[in-house]
């Protein structure tokens, strides 16, 4: 069996990933879709941009008292490890379906 990519297997990184495939989003807006706590999320968002997976930028919000904000975006590589993660899950539940057809002995 072919192994799953270490950076994507866990379920919040991959959840983040599969937002930001939609389109590009604040910190804020990822921390109120994925309920997680600040460093949870800071956590995360690092591992995949350190995996080249996504990119983040400070961009000028007047709205905001600080007046920026942080944006985080899918990058290319990251869409390509994401489609191939989905691809390889899918091979492994056929083959546990395979599996779990075959008679017992």
């Amino acid at each position: 069996m072919e192994p799953l990519n270490p950076v994507l297997h866990e379920g919040k990184r991959l959840g983040l990933l599969a937002v930001l495939r939609i389109g590009p989003e604040t910190f804020s807006q990822l921390k109120h879709d994925s309920q997680l706590t600040d460093g949870n999320l800071e956590a995360h968002l690092k591992r995949l941009e350190d995996a080249g997976y996504i990119a983040r930028k400070k961009r000028m919000n007047p709205l905001l008292r600080r007046g920026k904000e942080t944006v985080y975006a899918i990058t290319e590589k990251g869409k390509a490890a994401f489609e191939n993660y989905l691809q390889a899950m899918e091979r492994k539940i056929k083959e546990a379906r395979k599996l779990s057809s075959k008679p017992s002995p």
